[in-house]
């Protein structure tokens, strides 16, 4: 997008609201904005649970929600963990 590397990002937390992410591009005669919005702090519990899940099967080592989303959005099986299978001591 040629956007300047040099531009400020700024948050603004707001009480109240359970999650909502927006991104917005400033662009000349546009602007472009990617919203998320979660409805119900559920959504949050689900990531933990699948990214547990997830990483119980991988080595020792650092990992990030990105490489275990990654998975999902690229449509790869092992992503297709069944959130019902999980077990909470």
């Amino acid at each position: 997008l040629g956007l300047d590397k040099n531009l400020h990002v700024n948050s603004i937390r707001v009480g109240g609201i359970v999650g909502k992410h927006e991104v917005v591009f400033g662009l000349p005669n546009q602007t472009i904005r990617i919203i998320h919005e979660s409805h119900n702090r559920a959504a949050f519990g689900q990531g933990a649970l699948y990214a547990s899940k997830w990483i119980m099967a991988k080595e020792k080592g650092i990992y990030s929600m990105e490489q275990a989303l990654s998975l999902i959005m690229a449509g790869n099986h092992e992503a297709s963990l069944d959130m019902n299978e999980v077990t909470v001591p």
